[in-house]
C-alpha cells in the first residue's frame, strides 16, 4: 500500500497480529512503538520491518490522532494511495503487512526485536527497496501474481535477516 502524507500529522495504528515491511520513499517522520521510550526518526530511503505487533504511530507533529484503520479502510480517491494531512504530499511510504501462520509469527516474534530499521545507505536497504516495488508493480490479477508474491515476501523477510546478521557483525 502507498501512502502520501502533508502538513502535520500524527496516525496511530492499532495492535495487529501480522508482521510489517516499510520503505520511505520520500520525507521523514517519527515512529513511536507503545513503551518504547523514545521515537525514532525515519527518513528518506530507510527501510523497517515490524515484527511483534505493538501499537505505534507515525508523526511529524505533536497533533491529535488520526486513527490509520480508518484512514486506510477508505483509501480516498480510488487510485489505492491512502493519504493524510494537509497540503502537498511531502511524504511518502510504501509498505506491506504479511500475515504468517501460528508457527511462523511465533519465530519472528522470539527472534527478532519489534523493529528492525534498515538505514537509506545499506546495500540491504536498496534491495528491499526494489523488492517493494517489485511486489507493487505486479498487477493483482496477472497470471502468478499471488505466487510471485509470496516469493517477494520471503526475499523481503531475507533482507531483513541479512541486515541484522551484517549489523551485528557476522559475516
Amino acid at each position: 500500500m502507498r501512502a502520501e502524507s502533508g502538513g502535520p500529522y500524527s496516525v496511530a495504528f492499532r495492535r495487529y497480529e501480522h508482521a510489517k515491511f516499510v520503505a520511505v520513499l520520500r520525507g521523514r517522520f517519527k515512529l513511536q512503538i507503545d513503551g518504547e521510550p523514545l521515537p525514532i526518526l525515519m527518513r528518506r530511503g530507510d527501510c523497517y520491518a515490524l515484527t511483534r505487533g505493538s501499537a505505534y504511530r507515525i508523526y511529524n507533529a505533536e497533533v491529535p490522532d488520526s486513527d490509520a484503520t480508518a484512514l486506510f479502510s477508505s483509501s480516498g480517491e480510488g487510485d489505492g494511495v491512502v493519504r493524510w494531512g494537509d497540503g502537498t504530499s511531502d511524504t511518502v511510504t510504501v509498505g506491506s503487512r504479511v500475515v504468517f501462520n501460528p508457527e511462523g509469527l511465533a519465530w519472528l516474534r522470539d527472534r527478532l526485536p519489534p523493529l528492525i530499521r534498515i538505514p537509506a545507505g545499506a546495500v540491504e536497504a536498496m534491495r528491499f527497496r526494489a523488492i517493494l516495488a517489485l511486489l507493487y508493480g505486479d498487477p493483482s490479477n496477472a497470471l502468478g501474481a499471488n505466487y510471485a508474491a509470496e516469493r517477494y515476501v520471503g526475499i523481503l523477510l531475507v533482507q531483513v535477516l541479512r541486515h541484522l546478521h551484517a549489523r551485528d557483525g557476522r559475516h
